[in-house]
């Protein structure tokens, strides 16, 4: 949208507004032109201001942002338009680079958790002897929960640790067992490629489905192209309107041109999901699945852990939010926000909510999560809450756990330090499909 450069052009440069900040003589420039000097004087009216009294320009950078996201809006049509295969390609070759990468991610836990037995059992070996210690049974029977769980066969490892020790059977033991790992192994890794074949083969088959309806999609193209003429028109028109160049008329347009940007993405959505063939959701769904074997039937759970700390200076933040690190599910990565924020009355809160970034096109991943506050005490779980979350793209959903003064009021809360720890349990309950209201 060339006409834009006119309206907000910055006057050193002669080119468009970048990082604007606005000077206390009500010039806005370009933040590269701002010195590091205590001492800014504008080259446009020679007025002398403190650096540190610059600020950005807050509501222009945000309509900027606005018209930038409308613009790829904008770009990606004109890829479809204009290269509609190879927009095909480029979904298709996304989800083929997940259950590519996925293969190997899983791939690469098979081997490391039949070494870790493997090693374990040659540890046993090394080190038992003809009489049965407390710690050697222990470890010989997290062995056996460990290969009962990695080959699937409980009921073939039952047999319990005494009975090992009974003769001394460690070496008739390690062979039985080495044999077996490598085996399950082999079994796992075999069938991990199988399945991820089957499903590259039936993308490529989809792939070709839909470039052979490619022609029967072109009305929806033309349409949708006379759309995004009528959108610049009168993007165009709305700033030729503007009769000063203020906060508020620069807030009022850009709240105009979200409601515009909304409804061009809901429009593009159904367009890519036409050209699709309304089949997107069901491969992303197959990808997020894969591979289904009971061996990993607990990959949709997981546990995150974060300690947060300094809490006392957040009581009087307008809203804070800390993040903690990242662990994957599913192997997607998860973390966990902890947000400081007032309620309508002023009431200062916390609120707890998972951070992970949605990258499916046409599908929600719906997490339910419990949230444990540990007591500073004894250690223990004694506070709990429950909550269902649906991420669109990028979460900013926190809820409500506890006021902030009854935390600092009871065993939850770590006065000497400062501080506060939580565990969240978080099941992923599947891909959902998003309507067009929540894809965007």
């Amino acid at each position: 949208m060339e006409f834009l450069k006119t309206i907000f052009e910055c006057k050193i440069c002669n080119d468009i507004l970048k990082a604007a900040f606005k000077l206390p003589c009500d010039h806005s420039i370009c933040k590269a032109h701002i010195t590091k000097s205590t001492i800014f004087t504008c080259k446009l009216c020679r007025s002398r201001h403190l650096t540190d009294d610059l600020k950005p320009h807050t509501a222009l950078n945000n309509l900027f942002g606005t018209i930038g996201r409308i613009e790829a809006s904008f770009r990606r049509f004109d890829l479809i338009k204009e290269r509609p295969y190879e927009f095909i390609d480029l979904y298709i070759e996304e989800l083929r680079n997940k259950i590519d990468l996925k293969r190997e991610e899983i791939k690469l836990e098979v081997e490391q958790k039949s070494d870790k037995i493997l090693q374990d059992l040659a540890y046993l070996e090394k080190d038992s002897s003809h009489f049965v210690t407390f710690n050697l049974k222990k470890d010989m029977d997290n062995l056996l929960a460990n290969l009962a769980e990695f080959t699937n066969d409980e009921k073939h490892w039952k047999i319990g640790s005494a009975s090992y020790f009974a003769q001394p059977l460690i070496k008739k033991l390690s062979n039985l067992v080495n044999e077996e790992v490598e085996f399950k192994k082999d079994e796992l890794i075999t069938t991990i490629d199988e399945s991820c074949i089957e499903l590259i083969d039936d993308l490529e088959e989809y792939k070709k489905l839909c470039n052979d309806k490619l022609d029967f999609t072109k009305s929806f193209v033309d349409l949708m192209d006379d759309k995004i003429s009528t959108i610049k028109d009168t993007i165009e028109v709305l700033f030729e309107q503007m009769d000063d160049i203020n906060d508020y008329t620069i807030n009022h347009a850009n709240r105009l041109l979200i409601k515009v940007l909304t409804n061009l993405n809901k429009d593009m959505i159904s367009l890519r999901n036409e050209i699709l063939l309304n089949r997107g959701f069901e491969f992303e769904k197959k990808q997020f699945n894969y591979p289904e074997l009971d061996y990993f039937k607990e990959k949709n759970k997981g546990t995150l852990h974060m300690i947060v700390k300094n809490v006392s200076s957040y009581e009087f933040s307008k809203s804070k939010v800390i993040l903690g690190e990242k662990s994957p599910i599913n192997y997607i990565p998860f973390g966990i926000g902890v947000k400081f924020y007032k309620s309508n009355r002023g009431i200062p809160l916390i609120g707890v909510g998972l951070i992970f970034e949605n990258k499916y096109e046409f599908s929600g991943i719906v997490a339910s999560c419990t949230v444990h506050l540990i007591n500073q005490v004894d250690k223990s779980e004694r506070f709990s809450k429950s909550f269902i979350q649906n991420c669109k793209r990028i979460n900013h959903y926190f809820k409500k756990i506890v006021l902030f003064r009854e935390l600092i009021g009871s065993d939850y809360y770590d006065s000497k330090n400062d501080s506060f720890e939580l565990i969240v349990n978080v099941e992923l309950e599947d891909l959902k499909l998003r309507s067009i209201n929540d894809l965007v």
